[in-house]
């Protein structure tokens, strides 16, 4: 607070020790209030960040789903070809496209796994940076001292209606 003044009579260490305590307490509660104002935002990404791993593992799932029916089509076409009657039937040809158009759609799988990936990294990015700046300003914050607060000097003067004068009392005996 600004405007700190010493009690009358107090030292200026204890005067130091109660701004120190005083600096804490008011730093403590600005720092509680930065994290609050980062609080959404940081949870905002990191739901974000699980929701990307998420999609990603769901991506990776679907690719190696599509590469093994493509290497099975793609296997069974060969044994049919090879074992069959006509290696240039029908049937034979249209297993092989089969297993070309799914050999395709693996690799279409394999882009969506490198997108995901690509926007989790970019969300990861976004995080870290919102991290870092939240601590970079409660660095910031905490960065202050009760040795940087300028302690000003001021005498004030007593005026009459400020004095009290005990009344003066003379016993004899």
């Amino acid at each position: 607070d600004p405007a700190q003044t010493s009690r009358p009579g107090e030292s200026e260490g204890a005067f130091r020790v109660r701004l120190r305590d005083a600096l804490r307490e008011s730093r403590d509660a600005a720092v509680e209030k930065l994290r609050a104002r980062f609080a959404p935002q940081l949870a905002t990404l990191r739901d974000q960040k699980a929701g990307a791993e998420h999609r990603i593992e769901a991506e990776r799932e679907q690719y190696a789903a599509k590469k093994m029916d493509s290497v099975i089509s793609l296997g069974a076409s060969v044994v049919g070809a090879l074992f069959g009657r006509k290696i240039a039937s029908r049937a034979n040809v249209g297993r092989a496209a089969t297993a070309m158009r799914g050999i395709g759609r693996a690799a279409d799988e394999r882009g969506d796994v490198g997108r995901a990936e690509d926007r989790a990294d970019q969300i990861a990015a976004r995080l870290a940076e919102l991290e870092q700046s939240c601590e970079q300003e409660i660095a910031a914050l905490e960065a202050r001292s009760v040795e940087s607060v300028v302690i000003e000097e001021l005498r004030v003067a007593a005026r009459k209606a400020d004095l009290q004068v005990d009344p003066l009392v003379l016993v004899w005996t």
